[in-house]
């Protein structure tokens, strides 16, 4: 198989406060780091799972705008990248609220590029550990469509 034949995906790893940006091929066992953001607030905001209110409750109204501005930002960038051709899957994992967030500001282009998005922060894990649980996520949705 030539190496322009490989399916490309890009992969987000994401919560309200910081997102890494990487790129895999079919068959590769590796994850490329392209690019990591964050929110212009970030000492600031609360870290995943921290909400106010019960389970996945509203957050204060300024910590809102701070994570709609950052998904926003994160859209935009994601829209850029799969508008040069640098993926053509897209598989997010974010927690909720800010995985809801982030799907409602993705242009319509970029959601038929989605493929999956998996409700779960993996922003805290190194790159062997992340590796592997995004390799086994993206298997069981390989399996599965």
């Amino acid at each position: 198989m030539q190496d322009q034949d490989l399916e490309v995906a890009l992969v987000v790893i994401a919560n309200a406060t910081r997102a890494r940006l990487l790129y895999t091929r079919s068959g590769s066992e590796s994850l490329a780091e392209h690019a990591r953001m964050k929110s212009d607030d970030d000492d600031q905001c609360p870290r995943a799972g921290t909400f106010f209110g019960v389970g996945h409750g509203l957050w204060h109204s300024s910590q809102h705008r701070e994570f709609h501005r950052f998904a926003l930002r994160l859209a935009a960038t994601i829209r850029d990248l799969l508008t040069c051709g640098r993926g053509l899957r897209l598989h997010v994992f974010a927690p909720e609220p800010f995985l809801s967030e982030l799907r409602g500001e993705l242009s319509p282009a970029v959601a038929k590029a989605l493929c999956a998005a998996v409700d779960i922060d993996l922003t805290a894990f190194d790159q062997p550990e992340l590796e592997t649980r995004v390799k086994a996520a993206l298997c069981l949705i390989d399996a599965v469509t």
